[in-house]
């Protein structure tokens, strides 16, 4: 199911690791895209994260004004001046794993741009795409921990 109703502003946060997602501080040239991280403990207040649904149920996602978009199966945010091309997240709920919990995945043309951001175990790392997986053959189906994330609405 994909998020629906809930465009809107948030932090995403992962229980796995106890870090929220952001920006890293810098990746080279002014305007060149940022990776995103699980951010230290000791970060300033999390990021803003924007959800817009569209028309054909996926989302566009935006970090701080920047747009979100993969590449080799890293997470990245870049100005939309940078010319890459806009990604259409599916954003799952997953009510098994408690309030808010979703899981943020894209098919791409090639494997290395397909699967679910999953989260790094150590703070200031990228997120980066793999493929789904899941911890248990239940239904409902209970996933990896760090593919698990918390969106918590801001607005």
């Amino acid at each position: 199911m994909a998020i629906g109703a809930l465009s809107g502003n948030y932090t995403i946060y992962s229980k796995a690791y106890s870090s929220f997602l952001g920006l890293s501080s810098f990746d080279g040239a002014p305007g060149a895209p940022r990776a995103v991280i699980a951010l230290p403990a000791v970060s300033p207040p999390p990021s803003r994260w924007q959800v817009l649904e569209l028309p054909n149920g996926k989302a566009n996602v935006t970090l701080d004004g920047q747009r979100v978009t993969r590449n080799k199966a890293l997470i990245w945010a870049e100005s939309t001046a940078y010319g890459s091309p806009t990604v259409e997240w599916q954003v799952y709920s997953l009510p098994q794993h408690g309030a808010n919990a979703y899981m943020i995945s894209t098919t791409g043309a090639v494997l290395e741009d397909s699967g679910t951001w999953v989260v790094p175990s150590k703070p200031n790392t990228q997120v980066k795409l793999s493929p789904y997986l899941t911890s248990t053959p239940s239904i409902p189906p209970f996933f990896q921990p760090d593919a698990i994330l918390y969106l918590d609405r801001l607005d």
